[in-house]
């Protein structure tokens, strides 16, 4: 859900997991490993949530505007408490080094691979350092099939740490040993690397990996708080050119000519906004009607001798397709039937084939017994 842009939505369900855990056991799964995995979903959805309010400060005015820095003030702080829980989890169960695992390795947390480098803000580059050691000094009987994977954590410290550089290295050889089938994974880390990349002044290596992140799972510029370079052009509408002022004062973008193409245009029945990679690929698109939605009240609803209330308003086109504009661009282009994105919720608990290839193409964890990790 959250990948599917629905942070709202999941937020909702993670915060109704961790006030009402699932008790019931049922496996070999030690309460702590699913614990400490829900509260690192729990705040990753937290300041997923915190960001995409972040940026609807750009569109929103008024007592709106305000309700939106105050909950996400809420929401960092909430943030930062499930982050402490789950320090406090690791350590007293003595897991630090097992936490770091990919999910099927025994006495790992039960969290989907692709935040499992959030441990090292966690933890703390020198902590998650350590932990990391321990596993490449004694290395279990599945060290290889598990060390893209690491490697993802060990380039997230060496970031951490200011050594970009090192962490360019580290990221370039792991990447292609991810492989397509851990999509999200190795969205995260290609996040990761354009972010450093454009950092770095390494405009067109940073541009390759950037663009394969929107085609796959955009919604990691978002997680790991990156601004895409964007190039705006307008219809020289006075409205089109509010609405590039809106998108360039979002935190997701920033103005450079050698940027992503966008585009806006302001027809006389609509508002279209298109978001377009160097190679001219069509990469999102939104329009919304140009005249403002009204919501009228039901004939005979005013009450005599009382003046008739203004009519309901919803956000100005302009706002609006600002707002669907960072919707649509940070979403994945995933063929989903409407029961697969279901599933993705816990609607649809099942264990059929189509469920599980829809969980793991955004990098969910498989709901097959089988695969599921064993106690240590």
């Amino acid at each position: 859900l959250m990948h599917l842009g629905e942070t709202e939505k999941a937020l909702e369900i993670a915060e109704m997991i961790t006030q009402r855990p699932d008790r019931q056991g049922g496996d070999s799964i030690q309460r702590d490993q699913k614990e400490a995995g829900t509260y690192m979903l729990y705040r990753a959805l937290c300041l997923a949530e915190a960001s995409r309010l972040k940026e609807s400060l750009s569109w929103k005015s008024g007592w709106q505007w305000w309700k939106a820095v105050a909950y996400r003030r809420k929401l960092l702080n909430d943030a930062r408490f499930a982050g402490i829980k789950v320090r406090s989890l690791a350590s007293n169960h003595e897991r630090l080094a097992s936490s770091l695992r990919p999910y099927y390795a025994p006495g790992t947390f039960i969290m989907t691979d692709w935040h499992r480098p959030d441990l090292v803000t966690v933890y703390g580059a020198g902590v998650a350092s350590e932990a990391l050691d321990e596993i490449y000094q004694k290395p279990p009987e599945s060290f290889e099939v598990e060390r893209p994977a690491l490697e993802v954590v060990r380039a997230e410290i060496a970031w951490a740490r200011g050594d970009e550089d090192e962490a360019i290295e580290i990221l370039k050889k792991a990447i292609p040993e991810v492989g397509e089938g851990r999509a999200v994974l190795r969205a995260r880390a290609e996040a990761r690397l354009a972010g450093i990349l454009f950092d770095e002044g390494r405009f067109d290596e940073a541009m390759e990996y950037g663009t394969r992140v929107l085609d796959t799972a955009p919604a990691m510029f978002r997680h790991l708080d990156l601004s895409l370079p964007v190039r705006v052009e307008t219809d020289g509408s006075s409205v089109a050119a509010d609405i590039a002022d809106a998108i360039l004062d979002s935190p997701r973008f920033h103005s450079d000519e050698r940027g992503y193409p966008i585009k806006i245009r302001a027809n006389p029945d609509k508002l279209v906004a298109t978001l377009s990679s160097p190679q001219q690929s069509l990469l999102a698109e939104v329009s919304v009607p140009a005249m403002k939605k009204v919501k009228k009240k039901p004939e005979g609803e005013e009450q005599d001798g009382q003046v008739e209330e203004e009519e309901e308003e919803s956000l100005d086109p302009p706002d609006e397709l600002v707002a669907l504009f960072h919707k649509k661009a940070f979403a994945p282009r995933l063929d989903l039937s409407q029961a697969e994105i279901n599933s993705l919720d816990g609607s649809t608990l099942t264990d059929s084939r189509r469920n599980n290839a829809a969980r793991e193409a955004i990098g969910l964890p498989s709901l097959r017994p089988g695969d599921r990790p064993s106690s240590p």
